[in-house]
């Protein structure tokens, strides 16, 4: 088959060959441009996303940072708070003596009469099996203390011992006592020191001394109060009794029998 004969010069040829292949250089060139570009704007827009999240997060967490430091501050605020609380308590008698005095008389017989009451606090100390503390342990200790503002001194522990000395007529009464006493919230550890007989005017009573340690762990305030009433069988007023200046109930009639000052019964 005979070669097709061109009549174009070959350099025109070869431009026209030359331009077609920057066309499309270019055009390619256009096309991997634009896809550089458009892959940097998705890049950057993720990049921004990136950034605006982790900004988002950072002051997440700088906030729950000053939330945290408040709540270090409450904390330590109120642990001076209850420092200073368990000071003022250690100063002041959370149970009022008056109350502790109640108790004891209206769990009393009628029949026993307190002669001595004394009221000794100690200190606590403390437990021999505990493990001994060594230097690097108190000096975190301290230096914990010390960071919560807590530079008083520490508060030992204490226990409030009552010793009463008394008469009643027989041990019985005693146990009596001593069983109503250690049934109270008030009390704890009722201990008997002695028992004995003596001579107190012209009767041979027991003379006794009992322990009794304070229960400093309750609440007086949630303690209800033992009722007792105590009143004459007949009425002082009237034709057949009369009140003599000392307090004692006499007759004033002939063979009525002497009634005693009060009697006690419990609810």
């Amino acid at each position: 088959m005979p070669e097709s004969m061109s009549f174009l010069p070959e350099d025109y040829v070869e431009r026209k060959l030359q331009r077609r292949t920057n066309v499309i250089c270019f055009g390619l060139f256009c096309i991997v441009m634009t896809a550089v570009v458009a892959a940097y704007m998705v890049t950057d827009r993720q990049r921004q996303e990136v950034m605006s999240e982790q900004q988002r997060v950072a002051n997440e967490f700088t906030d729950a940072a000053k939330r945290l430091e408040q709540l270090d501050d409450l904390q330590q605020r109120k642990a001076r708070i209850v420092r200073k609380a368990n000071v003022t308590g250690a100063l002041v008698e959370r149970i009022p003596r008056s109350n502790i005095l109640s108790e004891l008389v209206n769990n009393m017989p009628s029949s026993m009469t307190l002669l001595e009451l004394s009221m000794d606090t100690k200190v606590i100390p403390p437990s021999a099996q505990a493990k001994p503390m060594t230097a690097l342990d108190a000096a975190k200790k301290e230096q914990a203390r010390k960071k919560a503002g807590l530079d008083e001194p520490e508060i030992p522990d204490t226990d409030t011992i009552l010793s009463i000395v008394g008469i009643a007529p027989t041990d019985s009464q005693v146990a009596e006592f001593m069983t109503a006493v250690a049934k109270r919230p008030l009390f704890q550890d009722v201990n008997l020191g002695f028992s004995e007989q003596v001579v107190f005017e012209q009767q041979r009573v027991r003379k006794f001394r009992v322990d009794i340690r304070l229960n400093n762990n309750v609440d007086p305030q949630k303690i209800a109060p033992l009722m007792v009433k105590r009143e004459l069988p007949q009425n002082p007023m009237g034709d057949k009794v009369r009140v003599t200046p000392d307090g004692r109930v006499s007759s004033t009639v002939q063979n009525v029998p002497v009634l005693p000052a009060s009697s006690t019964s419990r609810d």
